[in-house]
């Protein structure tokens, strides 16, 4: 049985042997800046640019097994036996080399020689106006013809549909190879063919043949060069290659389903809903595992929300098995066991990933609790309105707000005799992603070239200089305006107001692109005639821009002109740079090598820091960490930095960050003979230039993270002089001076105390009273006395008391008390212990009080509190108070 890494490595043997370059895998996280990709989702679209022709490739072939990230099925994975979140595609790929004819005859020759498939078990489908590829199957091939399927464009065109419904750029047919499984599996009938959906035939290989450029109406030219484009899914061939029918019974899915099945102390029951979910949770623990692995940290938007979402729905299956502590980070050492052989620097992020994920379970079952307790409120006003449909708004609201997923919601309201309104669900979650797909260019734009793309022909890597000076002379490469290239551009007609936002391109420049969490340079482009204002720096694949607006004159593309960084500001943000790596190493060396950096973003004014910690340091130490730093910076250590290869400066010793890619050449930045890192921003020379470092906050922003706020240098003597202000407007405020400050406070304090007291206990007195006139007006039934009263001028602590006293004063009381503030009402509901039952009791009562005045309320059964928004709605809930329980004492 031919295992995962013996297909993957035959693969990219067989086409290496054919004149291709293997390719690594490229990060989940699109090497390629581009807005269209959320995910890397096939292993073309690290080779974007090369099909755009925007890029020359390095070679005319290439191969690769790409790690891949799809969630447009996500509601499938688990339910069917080929559906993934994460997975590998094999390829391969010819830029304007080979065409139709060689990429069948390797693909045929693979399949059927290599992993030697019977030719019998294999159909194949084409565009039904290819005839070329059609003629290369029957005749070349020699597949018989009634095993070669005509398909329109929805099935056989890339992108589908593209004809038709675009988008415009480059395209083309496909043809599409199938296994046939056999007969007895799918529907049975004897005309079944790879037309039919009932899952006998399995594609395993998509031939992209991208040999047009569709423009506007549909019209299709043809390239100049045509281009090649493959994908199998790995584990798709692996199954057919192991004589398996579902993906989830290879070789790699075996051990981690076996895990979570030892954890769960269940059975793997293929068929059973149970076995969909345990399939569901192998496949998210992989997406999860190489999406941390790549730097993806869960959060609220963009990658982080999916990968958080996929990690919810197996938390979710977990507690539908009756996992119902953290499971998944158990099951990280199985993933990186099945994958690291391919993928060897899972081992050395295990660790990590561990962390990040128990810390992520643990909040969403804490998620959990909070939505159930949510779900009981509404089902209780449910049930005293006698209806059993839960709103579909509701269900929704459960979902979007508190990630609380809707068939845990369907399952809890079968349990409890309710229906969900499904159709007002689905009409809620329609609109949301209505809104996100508006927001969203990602499908419809995938090969739309942008003026940057025009410019990687014929222009070279923008060469960066800063860290050698911040003044130089440079030449105008790109002028790009409202994203269209000029050749000038002239202030003549503009105000300095009405000007607009300009993006130049040079040909080397002192100015930081921001990255690294370093904020771009800013500064100036000038000469005698021309005045040109640079708000901010950038980096777009190969090339910096300068984004800003022209003071005055005009620019122009060849203009050779002065490029002056600001010199105050770049100092500013290299010594708080600098800090940065300063106070990593005091971290690490007060609190822990466990201590690891998540994030960091520099500044000019400040600088902040992210890093892994589950508990709050304490005072001690994070006082302890600052004056490491600050010792550090009198010492005046010598920042030296050298370019070498990566391998090379890991041994060397360097910290890597976690969620960082380096390339195979780095900048190692070491400060004296302590800290030694990899980076890419600009520091300064010695560390007694940052001249002096406070820590402002620390703060947890995350499960497992934390995040530490500070300022350096001019930003300290600053804070000094404003809190030796504060000081000194204090001291005049209480007529002392400072030395002597607190010594005042303390004693202002102390008559402030004394004051309070007494205020205390004259309040308490005069509740008393209150509370013993309530007593002699109140009705009695059956010797309970039954209050209910409107307050003016207290508090919710009056209300406290005086039902204390009510409590203490009288054997059976009922009592009701209120108070109304802007429109808004809070009560308290009190009840003689022995008078409560299960039915009859103080929380019940405000419940049912609490829906009159549109609130909500709860506590205990002798004492509740509500409140609501409805004041004008109390004195009906006084009444409906007072006949309720004179109706249940009559009883």
């Amino acid at each position: 049985m031919m295992k995962v890494d013996e297909i993957r490595a035959l693969f990219l043997g067989f086409f290496k042997d054919k004149g291709h370059q293997v390719y690594p895998s490229d990060s989940l996280i699109p090497s390629i800046q581009d807005p269209s990709l959320l995910f890397t989702s096939a292993g073309m679209n690290q080779f974007k640019n090369y099909f755009l022709g925007t890029e020359k490739p390095p070679v005319a072939r290439t191969t690769s097994s790409q790690k891949c990230l799809r969630t447009t099925d996500i509601e499938k994975v688990g339910k069917t036996p080929a559906h993934h979140t994460f997975f590998e595609m094999l390829g391969n790929f010819s830029f304007g080399d080979y065409f139709k004819l060689e990429a069948i005859q390797f693909a045929w020759e693979f399949l059927t020689e290599r992993l030697h498939i019977p030719k019998e078990q294999l159909s194949v489908s084409v565009y039904e106006e290819d005839k070329e590829a059609y003629n290369i199957w029957l005749n070349k091939i020699k597949i018989p013809e009634n095993e070669i399927f005509r398909f329109g464009e929805n099935n056989n065109f890339w992108p589908a549909n593209a004809p038709t419904e675009g988008p415009n750029g480059p395209c083309g047919p496909c043809s599409e190879i199938f296994y046939d499984l056999g007969k007895e599996v799918g529907c049975g009938l004897p005309s079944c063919s790879v037309a039919c959906d009932c899952n006998r035939f399995v594609e395993i290989w998509n031939l992209v043949f991208m040999e047009f450029e569709r423009q506007d109406k549909g019209k299709l030219v043809p390239l100049k060069k045509k281009n090649i484009d493959t994908g199998m899914g790995l584990e798709r061939i692996t199954a057919v290659m192991q004589n398996v029918q579902s993906n989830f019974d290879i070789d790699i899915f075996n051990p981690i389903i076996k895990h979570i099945t030892d954890i769960a102390k269940i059975d793997y029951i293929k068929t059973s809903a149970e076995g969909a979910r345990i399939r569901r949770m192998a496949d998210h623990s992989r997406a999860i595992v190489f999406l941390i692995a790549d730097g993806v940290l869960p959060s609220n938007e963009g990658r982080g929300y999916v990968e958080r979402r996929i990690l919810r729905r197996a938390v979710r299956d977990a507690l539908y098995l009756g996992v119902k502590k953290p499971i998944l980070h158990k099951l990280v050492p199985s993933v990186i066991k099945v994958m690291d052989k391919a993928y060897p620097e899972l081992k050395n992020k295990h660790l990590q990933i561990s962390r990040l994920i128990k810390a992520e379970e643990e909040k969403f079952m804490e998620t959990v609790e909070s939505g159930i307790k949510l779900l009981d409120d509404v089902i209780t006003k449910l049930r005293k309105s006698d209806t059993r449909v839960f709103p579909g708004e509701e269900a929704f609201r459960l979902y979007d707000t508190y990630g609380f997923p809707v068939d845990l919601t369907e399952s809890i309201l079968y349990e409890k005799n309710f229906k969900l309104d499904i159709t007002g669900y689905e009409k809620c979650l329609g609109e949301q992603r209505e809104k996100a797909r508006a927001s969203s260019k990602i499908a419809s734009e995938i090969f739309a070239p942008s003026a940057i793309d025009e410019l990687k022909n014929t222009l070279p890597e923008t060469v960066y200089i800063g860290d050698e000076t911040i003044s130089s002379d440079v030449t105008i490469e790109g002028i790009l305006v409202d994203r269209k290239l000029l050749a000038k551009f002239t202030t003549a007609g503009f105000s300095l107001f009405d000007s607009p936002q300009i993006t130049i391109i040079t040909d080397k420049t002192p100015f930081y692109a921001e990255s690294g969490g370093q904020t771009g340079d800013t500064g100036f482009l000038r000469n005698k005639d021309t005045e040109f204002e640079i708000t901010d720096t950038q980096k777009i694949e190969k090339y910096t821009i300068h984004i800003g607006k022209p003071k005055r004159g005009e620019i122009k593309v060849g203009m050779k002109i002065l490029a002056e960084v600001n010199k105050e500001r770049r100092q500013a943000i290299a010594c708080n740079h600098t800090a940065t790596h300063l106070l990593h190493h005091a971290l690490r060396t007060i609190i822990g090598s466990t201590v690891e950096q998540s994030g960091s973003l520099v500044l000019p004014d400040r600088l902040r820091f992210d890093y892994s910690m589950s508990q709050a340091p304490s005072e001690t130490e994070l006082k302890a960490v600052e004056k490491l730093v600050n010792r550090y910076i009198r010492e005046n250590q010598k920042v030296t930095i050298k370019t070498m290869a990566f391998e090379s400066a890991k041994k060397a010793g360097a910290l890597t960050l976690f969620t960082e890619k380096y390339p195979d050449s780095v900048r190692v930045i070491s400060i004296g003979d302590y800290s030694k890192e990899l980076c890419g921003g600009s520091h300064i020379k010695q560390t007694g230039e940052i001249g002096s470092f406070k820590i402002i906050s620390d703060s947890s922003i995350a499960a497992g993270t934390r995040r530490i706020e500070a300022i350096t240098a001019e930003e300290v003597e600053k804070k000094i002089r404003e809190k030796e202000k504060l000081l000194s407007q204090s001291a005049r405020l209480l007529e002392t001076t400072s030395h002597q400050l607190p010594h005042k406070i303390k004693r202002v304090l102390e008559k402030l105390e004394s004051a309070e007291k007494k205020l205390s206990q004259y309040h308490k007195q005069e509740n008393n009273q209150i509370a013993s006139a309530f007593l002699e007006r109140a009705e009695t039934v059956r010797n309970v006395r039954i209050i209910a009263e409107i307050l003016e001028n207290k508090t919710v602590e009056d209300l406290r008391q005086i039902s204390d006293y009510l409590r203490k004063s009288a054997e059976a009381v009922i009592a009701l008390l209120s108070i109304v503030s802007d429109n808004k009402v809070d009560l308290i509901l009190m009840m003689t212990p022995k008078l409560c039952d299960d039915e009859f009791n103080a929380i019940a009562l405000s419940k049912e009080i609490a829906e009159i005045i549109e609130g909500s309320g709860g506590g205990r059964k002798d004492l509740a509190f509500a409140g609501g928004k409805r004041a004008d709605k109390f004195s009906e809930s006084l009444t409906h108070f007072s006949n309720l329980v004179r109706k249940k004492l009559m009883a």
